[in-house]
């Protein structure tokens, strides 16, 4: 999975400047929303 989420990065960082993108207003908001989910779910262990 880690592997797979690598590359979904890697992609996304040749994608950007390609199509003159820019990032999200919005891109904090998703940091700290995917590391509270993350540390939740390792908060509930491996039998939850």
């Amino acid at each position: 999975m880690w592997d797979e989420e690598k590359a979904h990065l890697a992609k996304f960082n040749e994608l950007i400047p390609k199509y003159k993108a820019r990032p999200s207003v919005l891109l904090p908001l998703w940091n700290i929303a995917g590391y509270a989910l993350g540390a939740g779910t390792a908060l509930l262990g491996k039998e939850a």
